[in-house]
């Protein structure tokens, strides 16, 4: 028996801990943290429904306590969103955790009980929803998520910058729960929600410690990971990884009138293609930015709360740089020691290491107004909102929403 087999148990023990904790970090944070902050547009009539049903489904805890409703979210090109809030409201039941930032709610209730305290050092609380949804469910309201698309519209930063920035300002504020998880009077369940956004965040450091152990590793000793446990675990993990997508799909594929609003399905499985590179390819970066970030918390740097720039606007090459130099040298380095020691290895390292050898082109191209109007063109990333506009989206003339895009995807 050679020396690598004598360790290859202990070896394949390490790696399943290693990825199966990861795997439960990303699955549990993800079920619980649908949750995106920015501009939003809500229909009067849609607020008069959830004033009827926080008025039907009001369950007594305490005097003249009544419902607070979260709208929810669309993720990408689908309403990956709806399938997970509908898993999250059977978990979670009435103490949810979701944004506070687009609701109906008791205004009378929130400012009695979610006045933030200032932290220490007069500092501010920078990741406030959760905060919020755990002090009203201690002052004795239900939270619940409306597991609806149509409540209202939000809109992401424009650029991959942008949503880094914001990104970051998520992670330190998600940091600063730790002093929440022993503030006395919260639920459990409020408990576990907050420690379940903190391990959001803590998380991206194990991400980015398997690329460079498994490229120092992979890069010394080529038997390092069995090829028929380690595909296996992957495939298995990237089954977990995608499993709401997956059940979205086949939800909207067989619903014809859903199907046809995404327009049609040859359109949608290629919007879901190629979101899916983009997530990808997205995710390394946000990982090693939380990581650089997370490092550089305990010395005192962070990123403040500023303004957010939600206008249209370009990358250019230069900025891009100077923002994704560090994810351009791990992404690189990593790939260069596997060409140069372990070329086998690469496949497996392109899952994490691409993204990061390409952020800057990912930032600039991404931004770029052609590429907008192409994929407005080809239909890709198409909402059911685009193919039939609601009068309150119609009425604030955004340019993918405009008759002559429609015309224009109609045609494509």
């Amino acid at each position: 028996m050679t020396v690598g087999r004598r360790w290859s148990l202990s070896r394949r023990v390490a790696l399943v801990a290693v990825i199966v904790l990861a795997g439960w970090v990303v699955v549990l944070t993800v079920g619980v943290n649908m949750v995106v902050t920015a501009r939003l547009a809500q229909e009067a009539d849609d607020l008069l429904r959830t004033e009827a049903q926080l008025t039907a489904d009001t369950i007594e805890i305490g005097p003249d306590s009544q419902l607070i409703l979260p709208t929810s979210t669309n993720d990408a090109a689908l309403d990956v969103g709806t399938w997970i809030l509908h898993g999250t409201n059977i978990v979670q039941g009435p103490a949810d955790s979701q944004s506070l930032n687009a609701e109906a709610m008791r205004l009378a209730a929130f400012t009695t009980h979610c006045k933030l305290p200032v932290l220490p050092g007069g500092r501010d609380v920078l990741s406030h929803d959760q905060v919020e949804a755990a002090l009203m469910r201690r002052g004795g309201y239900d939270v619940r998520v409306l597991p609806e698309e149509d409540l209202g519209w939000e809109e992401n930063p424009p650029t991959l910058l942008e949503f880094i920035r914001r990104d970051l300002r998520w992670c330190q504020g998600n940091m600063q729960y730790w002093r929440f998880l022993v503030m006395p009077g919260l639920r459990m369940v409020s408990r576990m929600q907050l420690a379940l956004a903190i391990m959001m965040f803590v998380g991206s450091p194990a991400w980015i410690a398997i690329l460079i152990i498994g490229t120092i590793a992979a890069a010394r000793s080529p038997s390092f990971v069995d090829p028929f446990y380690g595909w296996t675990l992957l495939a298995a993990f990237l089954v977990m990884w995608f499993a709401p997508k997956i059940a979205t799909i086949v939800d909207v594929l067989c619903r014809p009138a859903l199907r046809e609003a995404y327009g049609g399905a040859p359109r949608l499985l290629a919007s879901v293609a190629s979101e899916v590179v983009f997530f990808i390819l997205l995710s390394p970066i946000q990982w090693l930015a939380h990581t650089l970030l997370l490092i550089r918390l305990p010395f005192g740097f962070g990123v403040g709360w500023g303004a957010q720039a939600r206008d249209e606007h370009t990358v250019p090459l230069a900025r891009a740089l100077l923002r994704f130099w560090p994810q351009t040298v791990v992404g690189l380095g990593s790939l260069t020691i596997l060409a140069m020691n372990n070329p086998a290895a690469i496949p497996v390292a392109l899952l994490i290491a691409a993204g990061l050898a390409l952020a800057v082109p990912l930032a600039v191209v991404s931004a770029a107004p052609l590429v907008g109007r192409l994929m407005l063109r080809l239909g890709l990333g198409r909402l059911p909102e685009e193919t039939q506009p609601p009068e309150t989206l119609r009425a604030l003339t955004l340019p993918a929403l405009t008759p002559q895009a429609r015309n224009r995807q109609r045609d494509a």
